[in-house]
């Protein structure tokens, strides 16, 4: 009893022909989808940073209120040590700083307002900012809460991504409550 070494159509595997259709098809497909995900990854980079300036603004503004003192923030920027005994962040810092670095939420217990001279300021936090993604305060004054919990300082926060195409403004009003807003021109312009 022989075999017959013959095959039938529907065990036979694909053609070269119709594994290269396949292969072109995929790399049609991947040279698209790439730069979708991209631009994806971009704007869920300004999304994070976003919400975590603004759930910093939110956790200022209740241990503002909690700890019955103001409570501000600064740029990591600025060289700020751990132990406050030299904090270079001024009440008055340098108009759009890039707070890209990060930044650190104190309680200025004593009102000194940067100088920690009696051991009075207290880190809250130390924020990391996310890779590739430009923040500055576009206000001379940094961000801070009062006792009562109202924001002293009116400003705004851009948040640019590298491309430009999904810049965001987390504008703080005068009372200190944030909220956000499309800005297409940019951390550049006001």
């Amino acid at each position: 009893m022989e075999k017959s070494l013959s095959f039938n159509r529907s065990q036979q595997g694909v053609t070269l022909i119709e594994l290269a259709i396949v292969v072109a098809i995929l790399a049609i497909v991947s040279s698209v989808a790439v730069p979708a995900f991209s631009h994806f990854f971009e704007r869920q980079r300004i999304s994070n940073q976003v919400n975590t300036i603004y759930s910093t603004l939110m956790l200022a503004q209740s241990e503002a209120y909690k700890m019955n003192t103001t409570v501000r923030l600064c740029p990591s920027s600025l060289s700020v040590d751990t132990d406050l005994a030299d904090i270079q962040c001024a009440t008055s810092i340098a108009n759009k700083v890039d707070w890209s670095k990060g930044w650190i939420l104190w309680a200025d217990k004593d009102l000194g307002g940067y100088k920690d001279v009696d051991g009075e300021a207290e880190i809250l936090r130390v924020f990391q900012a996310e890779e590739g993604v430009e923040v500055i305060w576009n206000n001379n004054v940094q961000p801070q809460y009062k006792a009562n919990g109202l924001g002293a300082q009116a400003g705004s926060f851009f948040i640019c991504s590298e491309s430009g195409l999904y810049d965001k403004r987390l504008v703080v009003n005068v009372v200190g409550r944030p909220y956000v807003v499309d800005h297409p021109d940019g951390c550049t312009n006001d």
